[in-house]
């Protein structure tokens, strides 16, 4: 449909060409206006409660429903780029807590980042800090694994080791017994 309008004698004449049925158009927006007023006040009371991601949901919808009122939008815009910014500056925190736990290759500290991580990623669902901080925690969880599995790979080491002793003690293989035993003093 094209749809047009010219000024006429103190109003306006809107005109649609090849309209099949009715056509509507809304000039008050009343109630857009007071959901989007409804927005910003339950956005606004869930960031006192601390809920931040429930508040950057609610600015969303704010800008996705209700852009009619500049100062509402503006509002909304400022605190949905604060919230987001808070968000990225926290994931950065965890993301330094995650190298510091692969540098000294604590396992506590994996676990208590990998938590961390999942709470930011379920409090910021569906935003952009949810997305990143999904990506962090593919990144720790799959460390996780692979020291998980280093940690398997060492203890069958171990028992392998002290089984080949055990067995060399049990038939008299004194000199392998030394050498064993040498080397595991030694770290090898």
């Amino acid at each position: 449909v094209e749809v047009s309008g010219r000024p006429v004698a103190g109003g306006f004449r809107i005109e649609a060409s090849d309209a099949n049925g009715s056509l509507r158009i809304e000039t008050g927006f009343a109630d857009e206006r007071a959901r989007a007023a409804r927005l910003a006040q339950e956005a606004r009371s869930a960031e006192e409660r601390g809920h931040r991601g429930e508040a950057l949901a609610n600015w969303q919808a704010l800008l996705d429903e209700g852009p009619f009122d500049a100062e509402l939008v503006a509002t909304a815009e400022a605190n949905r780029g604060r919230l987001i910014t808070a968000g990225l500056e926290d994931l950065s925190a965890l993301t330094d807590d995650y190298e510091r736990a692969r540098f000294f290759g604590l396992p506590d500290l994996f676990r208590e980042c990998l938590t961390s991580v999942r709470a930011l990623q379920t409090e910021y669902k569906g935003s952009e800090v949810a997305l990143a901080a999904g990506e962090l925690a593919t990144q720790v969880a799959s460390t996780m694994t692979e020291l998980q599995g280093a940690d398997a790979d060492e203890e069958r080491l171990g028992q392998t080791r002290a089984a080949v002793r055990a067995w060399a003690a049990e038939h008299g293989s004194s000199h392998l017994v030394e050498l064993m035993d040498s080397a595991q003093q030694g770290g090898n």
